[in-house]
Order: structure tokens, then sequence, then C-alpha cells
């Protein structure tokens, strides 16, 4: 680490092989190489004071802006060049921008929350903490999609014929736990800068407009989305392979869409492009701020069986509220 003019600069690649704590005056003083970044970042439609539809005690204007902060430093790391590590898998990746991006939220909603307790997908010794407490828990993925947010910094340095599509499908997570229940939850996606966010009772909100579930009622003819297990989960890697040929040849489903994350993936069925969304092997960090954000859009979550779902339960279903998934749960079974 060297220091200059009052800004640091780290070596990514140590900050991938050390647990050091990165200060806050990296995130407001990098120097970007890409001029189509730079561009990027000065448009108008790049608003980091974000005006918040909802001003709760746990989301709201101070709280949507600090994470879209965290949003703009994940694409600055990733602009600069990235270096991925693999975690269980090949497909479970790690790179230096999820590391900072976490460190930037922990100090941010320190600073907002003061006494707030944290559970993030890249600490494991927060992964046993009890959510059965008064304190506010804020359960943060700070890149779901790794994945595709890689590939996105790879595609800088493909030929335009060789780029891959749809690596703007990541996002940053932050649900917020108080007494063992959601009570608020904010995506965003930096890419594309849209921000979902709600407090329960408030209403669900992209940006600046309501969010609604569909009315779909019917599962054939229906939209699923799903994101894949780890094939290191093997037993639900496998079903969910045999769950996906059952959807569209018994249940007669439109093809089911994978996009790389799943609070993306999520977001559809907020939004009211899809009519349900499962994963059968998913954490809490990948889901706390969805299941807030679904409930708040007039959607329900479940587990596979079709009971509501827990936080720390494995699997995981979102839907509208009108669609019949008995057949589904059915399937789910069958293809176990």
């Amino acid at each position: 680490m060297k220091r200059q003019r009052g800004v640091f600069f780290y070596d990514t690649k140590q900050i991938l092989n050390s647990s050091i704590l990165l200060p806050i005056q990296l995130y407001r003083h990098v120097a970007l190489p890409f001029p189509l970044y730079n561009n990027f970042m000065k448009s108008e439609r790049f608003n980091l004071e974000f005006k918040s539809m909802i001003e709760g005690d746990f989301v709201n204007s101070n709280v949507l802006t600090a994470v879209k902060q965290a949003g703009k430093t994940a694409l600055e790391v990733r602009d600069r060049g990235l270096v991925a590590k693999q975690k269980a898998s090949k497909e479970d990746l790690v790179t230096q921008g999820d590391l900072l991006v976490t460190q930037q939220l922990k100090s941010s909603l320190t600073v907002l929350f003061g006494d707030i307790v944290f559970m993030d997908e890249e600490t494991s010794e927060t992964h046993g903490l009890n959510l059965q407490t008064d304190k506010t828990i804020a359960v943060v993925d700070p890149i779901d999609g790794t994945g595709n947010y890689y590939e996105s910094y790879m595609n800088s340095q493909r030929p335009e014929s060789e780029q891959k599509a749809g690596t703007e499908n990541w996002g940053l997570s932050v649900g917020f736990v108080k007494n063992g229940e959601v009570v608020g939850g904010v995506i965003y996606q930096p890419e594309l800068d849209r921000i979902y966010y709600t407090e329960r009772g408030k209403g669900a909100y992209l940006d600046h407009k309501r969010l609604h579930v569909n009315e779909t009622a019917q599962v054939t003819d229906s939209q699923p989305y799903f994101d894949f297990p780890y094939p290191h989960d093997k037993v639900e890697y496998d079903q969910t392979t045999r769950l996906l040929s059952l959807l569209e040849s018994q249940l007669h489903t439109k093809k089911p869409v994978k996009l790389g994350s799943q609070v993306i993936e999520i977001m559809q069925v907020a939004e009211g492009n899809a009519d349900f969304f499962f994963c059968l092997k998913t954490k809490p960090w990948d889901v706390a701020a969805a299941v807030s954000i679904i409930s708040e859009s007039g959607g329900i979550t479940t587990n596979k069986y079709g009971t509501p779902y827990r936080l720390f339960e494995e699997n995981i279903v979102f839907k509208n509220a009108t669609i019949d998934l008995t057949q589904f749960y059915e399937s789910v079974e069958n293809a176990a």
C-alpha cells in the first residue's frame, strides 16, 4: 500500500489474500482508466444522491444513497481490473470487488445505524449469527452474481464479437432483520442503475415506481425463473435438472429463465415479469432483502413444500399471490 495526496492505493491481489481493512478514503478517490466508464459515471442517469419514496427507520434516502455508493465502488474496482478467486467450486467466485463492497457497506451502515450487527457472505464467522435479537442485523450479499460481474470485466478485454451477453445481471443486496423477522430490504443493480427497496408496511419500489406482482393464476403457460445450486450441492443440483424437464414437459410452463443472479431473477417476480422463482439450495444473504420486497409487492414466499419460508431454510420459492403452484410443489417431490 502507498499513499499519495491523501489517497490510498492498494494492490488488489493483496486484498484477495489478506484480511486487510480498507479506509473509506479508498472509495472516494479512485482514478478510472476507461473513458467509457468515466462518461457513464458523469451521466445524469447515474445519480448517487437518491431521494427515496420511503423514509423509514431501516430504509430511507441515506441508506439507499449508501448502497448506491457501494455499487459505484464495485464498478470502479471492476474497471481497474478484477482478480477472481475460486471458493468451493469454479462457479463460486470471489473478487476484490466483493471484499471492498462488503467493507464499504459495513462502514456506511455502521455510521448510519450505530449499533448494527452484520451477517455477510464473505465473512464466514458471521454465518452462525443468531437472528433472534432486538438489535438491527444487516444481512449482506455484496455482489450476487459474481460470475456475471467478473465476466463484465472480461468483456472489456474481448473483441466485441466475443463478448458475453447478460453480464449486467449482478447486484448488491442488504436485508434488515430485527427480532428474527425481515423488516426491510434493498437490492441494487449498478450496471443499469436500478434500485429496488422496501420497508415493512410501506410498499415496494423500483426507483420511484411502485412494484406489484402480476396476477397469473395458472401454472400452465406461466413464466418461471430459477437459479441452479452450485454443482458441489449435487443432490439439489440434480433435482433442479430433473425439475426443469418436468416444468415444460408436464406442467407446460414457458421455458424457465436463469440470469445468473438470484436477486435479479427474484426481482422479475416483483416487477411482474415472472410468475414464480425457485432455488433448491440458497443462503440467507441471497434472499433476505428479496423476501421483504416480494412481500410488499404483493407476492408470497414459501419453501419447496409450499409452506411459509423461514430464514435459514435452504430452499425457496417466490410467487405472485394468485398462481396455483400445487402441481409445481408435487413436481419438486417427483424430481427428488
